[in-house]
């Protein structure tokens, strides 16, 4: 199953890959804060949303990374401590 799961993605274009990992970031972020329930992960799920439309738009892995970190760190400082 994991040799199919490798050739999967080797078929894969970089920019597809780009989209499927931001949107299992997201995914996975969003269930993680479901069952976490302190509001500390949702923040990683904007920052992959805006990591995904960079994606969307063709911009290279480096400047994807970059957005995903700002807009992480940039909400958590913003409104976490509005929320506590």
């Amino acid at each position: 199953m994991f040799q199919v799961i490798l050739s999967l993605i080797d078929g894969l274009s970089d920019y597809h890959l780009c989209l499927m990992l931001w949107g299992i970031l997201i995914v996975a972020s969003i269930v993680v804060e479901l069952i976490t329930d302190e509001l500390t992960i949702i923040w990683g799920t904007v920052g992959g949303i805006f990591a995904l439309i960079a994606a969307a738009l063709k911009a290279p892995v480096w400047l994807q990374l970059i957005i995903f970190f700002v807009f992480t760190v940039t909400f958590i400082l913003i409104f976490k401590p509005i929320i506590e």
